[in-house]
């Protein structure tokens, strides 16, 4: 059974130094950008978190993307 996926939605998260805790732990602060086109290229999101980043005064630790997903069985 052939299962295909389609991408429905996307968001680009971009995870910034929050500090540290009172044990001394690192913590972050993550910010989410919705209605990420599903057909952009790893490169131009990539592109658009470094274009956001200088305008928080943390330093940027990740960037991320979530997608949802429909999944249909084909023939």
């Amino acid at each position: 059974m052939a299962v295909n996926k389609t991408v429905v939605k996307r968001s680009l998260v971009l995870v910034f130094n929050d500090g540290t805790d009172a044990k001394g732990n690192a913590k972050t602060k993550n910010i989410s950008f919705g209605d990420v086109k599903v057909d952009a290229q790893p490169e131009q999101i990539m592109t658009t978190a470094s274009a956001f980043s200088p305008l928080y005064k943390a330093q940027l630790v990740d960037v991320y993307v979530t997608e949802s997903a429909a999944l249909t069985t084909g023939a």
